[in-house]
């Protein structure tokens, strides 16, 4: 380190000065500001709560540069659009409830201009490496999170890469894939993050199950039965990257929102819309017709009919439309603003029903298909009736893929269909973002034989609030057992977990992984790849 206090790399310069500001106030800075650097353009900063942070803080501001670039309660900032050979200092500060600021901390980043892979900082190791047998064959591994660097975590066995996982567990449901004479399983962890650099190594040496079911790993944990393992803490991260992706696919009607604002005839009601025929009238005209074509092929069509002060007819046709991670095979909906005479009454669902041949969603290797999807309106002579739920029945099988439950039916009952789409309310001049309560009752290999009951009420409002800001996600197992998610402490990328087994509660705070999902903008989803980021960020 020199007299400027730069830090030079061989690679790359990364600058790190931490400055503190003149002016004076009685609210607490932010404390412990550091930052990690994943790539040329990418680094996130980090700070501790000001001690005076008890209510009075009402959140933090950022600035670049001397430019405002956020203000939030989290404690957090991944920044993407770093310029390399550019210093960019980063001023943190507080702000209380009645506007009092707190003198600034400071960070000064220059990430060079060479380009990746490189080490910004050295890459910890993960800590606490331990594991929970489960049965002869199978167990679970767990360790630390690496705060703010890591991006994934790869797992090896007696030699053989077993697989990478951006949370913090991994399960092994065969062991005798990795055995050898030895009679031991030697576990390699190693942390890598964006930029590609590894950390140091892990080591956890296990004796192979007996055949019996009885743990002799050298561990002084009692065996655990599975129904426990699968609500409790420990075994939550496992359950919940199965569940996320589950819930991802949880429906038609979400995936027909992410296209269309079903009542605006402004242009960006699509990203990267065509419009065919279009008004500058302030109502639509009879047929006006627009199209996207979707990313990898195939259309949305979108035709409005016009009835004079009676409503407004929204028909789509979904042909073979792909968009990443998903598939819809095909398709066809209604959608109608009504209104008394001149006085505007709500958008409603009209179509008697509205019915998919198949949904295709494919994520990676696995590639899931619903057939005989149907989406049922209880209506009365195309009138909608809101004292009726509206009902999906969907059955859902994995072709390909690490779980096959061919026999686990999956049923999911739409309770608030008229918050379905992300939609413009008139009354208000905003946009209303996703909302759906849902109920799923699952039967599957990986709940180890039992059925759990999850209620989950999706509301991501679209900016930097995860789907459970407002919402909750809460699972119980059919001996009694329940694990809940609920919305973190202010941050808006932690989530709490509260765990009941045996009668037993306890709870942990946790942070979603930005790396694997990251924070969209501020108004609508222009890229459709990360809009469902914000309807389920990835868990455990």
């Amino acid at each position: 380190m020199n007299s400027t206090g730069r830090v030079r790399h061989s690679v790359v310069l990364t600058t790190g000065i931490l400055l503190s500001a003149s002016a004076l106030a009685d609210t607490t800075a932010p404390g412990n500001l550091r930052y990690a650097v994943y790539s040329n353009t990418a680094a996130e900063l980090f700070w501790d709560r000001a001690s005076t942070d008890d209510g009075y803080v009402s959140g933090y501001e950022i600035t670049r540069n001397g430019e405002v670039l956020d203000m939030r309660d989290g404690l957090s900032l991944f920044i993407t659009d770093l310029q390399p050979g550019t210093e960019n200092v980063f001023a943190i500060t507080s702000i209380s409830s009645v506007g009092e600021r707190s003198t600034s901390v400071s960070a000064s980043i220059d990430t060079g201009s060479a380009t990746p892979p490189f080490n910004s900082a050295a890459l910890a190791a993960p800590t606490g490496l331990r594991s929970n047998r489960y049965s002869s064959q199978a167990f679970e591994l767990f360790w630390d999170r690496v705060e703010g660097q890591a991006y994934q975590y790869d797992v090896e066995i007696n030699g053989t890469a077993a697989g990478s996982t951006d949370g913090t567990s991994f399960f092994v449901g065969d062991e005798t894939l990795y055995r050898d004479e030895s009679g031991e399983l030697q576990v390699t962890l190693v942390a890598r993050n964006a930029a590609g650099a590894s950390s140091a190594q892990s080591l956890l040496a296990l004796t192979a199950g007996d055949g019996n079911g009885v743990p002799d790993d050298g561990e002084d944990e009692p065996p655990v039965a599975g129904d426990d393992a699968l609500l409790s803490l420990e075994g939550a991260g496992s359950l919940l990257q199965e569940l996320t992706s589950l819930m991802r696919n949880n429906g038609l009607t979400e995936h027909l929102g992410t296209l269309i604002y079903l009542n605006s005839i402004d242009g960006n009601n699509y990203s990267s819309v065509e419009v065919l025929e279009n008004t500058s009238n302030t109502f639509y005209t009879s047929d006006a017709l627009y199209r996207r074509e979707c990313v990898d092929g195939g259309s949305v069509k979108h035709r409005v009919e016009w009835s004079y002060h009676l409503f407004y007819k929204h028909s789509y046709n979904v042909s073979d439309c792909r968009f990443p991670d998903y598939r819809l095979v095909s398709g066809f909906g209604t959608y109608t603003n009504e209104y008394d005479g001149y006085v505007y009454i709500g958008n409603r669902w009209t179509g008697y029903r509205g019915e998919f041949d198949a949904l295709v969603v494919e994520q990676g290797d696995t590639r899931e298909t619903m057939t005989a999807s149907l989406i049922q309106n209880k209506t009365a002579q195309g009138q909608f009736r809101p004292g009726d739920p509206d009902n999906v029945r969907r059955y859902l099988r994995i072709e390909d893929g690490e779980y096959d439950y061919e026999q686990g039916d999956v049923e999911v009952q739409v309770r608030d269909w008229s918050h379905r789409f992300n939609r413009y309310d008139p009354n208000t001049g905003e946009n209303a973002f996703n909302r759906l309560n849902s109920t799923f009752t699952v039967s599957a290999s990986w709940t180890d034989g039992q059925t759990l009951d999850i209620d989950a009420v999706f509301d991501g409002r679209g900016e930097e609030a995860p789907w459970f800001d407002s919402g909750r996600l809460h699972i119980v197992s059919d001996n009694g057992d329940t694990l809940e998610v609920l919305a973190g402490t202010g941050d808006p990328e932690t989530y709490q977990l509260v765990s009941t087994v045996n009668g037993v509660t306890v709870s942990e705070i946790r942070r979603w992984d930005v790396n694997g999902c990251e924070l969209v903008n501020t108004t609508w989803q222009q890229d459709l790849e990360r809009e469902q980021c914000v309807f389920m960020p990835p868990l455990g």
